[in-house]
């Protein structure tokens, strides 16, 4: 260790230049160069009145969410190159140059958290204390601008979709009534007003048809009741002539018909269709009335969809009024953009203390450099590498001190 610390201090006139260079670089960067000032402002997404009651989407974005699009906005080219023609700093030939000096002049960060608004902080650098402060108000117009453009097309979005979708409801409603109007007109004997009076009169028909068959077993009695004529008998002769039977022959009598029996007959089947009837327009009805529900029950829910779409659209309106009004910023200059004081990234002292630094690495490396190009026997164990014979011993170099005249 001691043999190396002898050779730097042998070499200590090349670490002296090297750390020299080093420290006058560093102080001509620090005097020489143009000093940089940074201006930001931080804008507060307010959650309050981001009018949430109003529910101007139903599929709202997240404030982060769209903090990150306004940023994307912001950075993108051709409003960067807006901003650089409002700065007037667009005075380079190529755009793309004027677009990359830009963007590494704009900063915009986003914090949040659960507990706290999200907060977006704009930012502008500049060789001028002025220019920042200019560029970091121009960023914050554009940001509120951005954030209100958003929230107006949504907002019209909205109103768009609402309005649409109440003329759809409306126009079903419409058609639910017109056919339950059409159904009622179509069965005008089957409707649940008439299944009780059709019932009443099943009933009394029934027992009518009852009373008709009771009638009719009467006379089929009363028939049987009545004794037939003798089978042997004379009959008087016409014109003069006899007629005698012939023996065991029924006699030629013709037999009146049963003109109540008949009749009753008649009247029984007469009833019996008309039971028929009233079972089948009983069931029918039944039919009616569940179907008849149902429509009316789909009317109903229609309605009631009818109503909150009604809701839902003036809550839009309403909506897409604030939008478009001061009242519904949702973003608030939470600290506006100031006039910078102190420069930003410049930091003179540590420029001159880097490059010295630097200085003295460079020495450094030269001086190693220097002494691993020169081949000579320095130590015992050069003599060992080049030779290969191990020395007894070896004597000290003393240097002699300098001898006055």
């Amino acid at each position: 260790m001691k043999f190396y610390i002898s050779r730097l201090v042998s070499r200590k006139h090349l670490l002296l230049i090297c750390v020299g260079i080093g420290a006058g670089i560093g102080v001509a960067l620090a005097f020489l160069s143009s000093p940089k000032y940074h201006s930001k402002a931080r804008l507060l997404f307010d959650v309050e009145a981001s009018i949430k009651e109003l529910n101007i989407s139903e599929g709202n974005p997240t404030a982060v969410m769209q903090l990150s699009l306004i940023r994307e906005i912001i950075l993108r080219r051709d409003t960067v190159l807006l901003l650089a023609d409002k700065l007037g700093l667009s005075s380079l030939s190529e755009m793309d140059a004027v677009y990359q000096n830009m963007h590494r002049r704009i900063s915009v960060k986003i914090s949040a958290d659960r507990n706290t608004p999200p907060v977006m902080t704009i930012g502008f650098e500049a060789k001028s204390a002025e220019a920042a402060a200019n560029g970091a108000k121009e960023l914050v117009k554009m940001v509120l601008q951005q954030d209100e453009n958003i929230r107006s097309l949504r907002a019209y979005r909205n109103l768009s979709f609402r309005r649409s979708e109440s003329r759809r409801i409306k126009r079903d409603l419409d058609k639910k009534i017109l056919v339950i109007l059409r159904f009622k007109n179509e069965n005008k004997d089957t409707l649940p007003e008439n299944l009780a009076l059709h019932r009443l009169e099943l009933t009394t028909q029934r027992k009518r048809l009852s009373q008709i068959a009771k009638q009719i077993e009467i006379e089929k009695r009363r028939q049987v009741s009545i004794g037939l004529p003798p089978q042997n008998f004379e009959i008087p002769s016409d014109k003069g002539n006899l007629y005698i039977p012939t023996l065991n022959q029924p006699p030629m009598v013709e037999r009146r018909p049963n003109d109540a029996l008949t009749s009753l007959e008649s009247l029984f089947n007469k009833v019996s269709n008309e039971v028929n009837r009233l079972i089948q327009l009983i069931e029918t009805t039944i039919y009616n009335t569940i179907h008849l529900e149902n429509l009316e029950q789909a009317l109903i829910n229609k309605g009631i969809q009818a109503r909150q779409a009604t809701t839902n659209l003036t809550n839009a309106e309403s909506a897409e009024q604030i939008a478009a009004s001061e009242y519904g910023q949702r973003l608030s200059i939470l600290e506006p953009a100031q006039l910078p004081t102190q420069v930003s990234g410049f930091n003179r002292p540590l420029i001159i203390l880097t490059s010295t630094i630097g200085g003295l690495i460079v020495g450094l490396l030269s001086i190693i450099a220097l002494e691993l190009s020169i081949k000579v026997i320095r130590r015992p164990q050069d003599l060992i590498d080049v030779l290969g014979v191990t020395p007894i011993s070896t004597l000290p170099y003393v240097p002699a001190r300098k001898v006055q005249v």
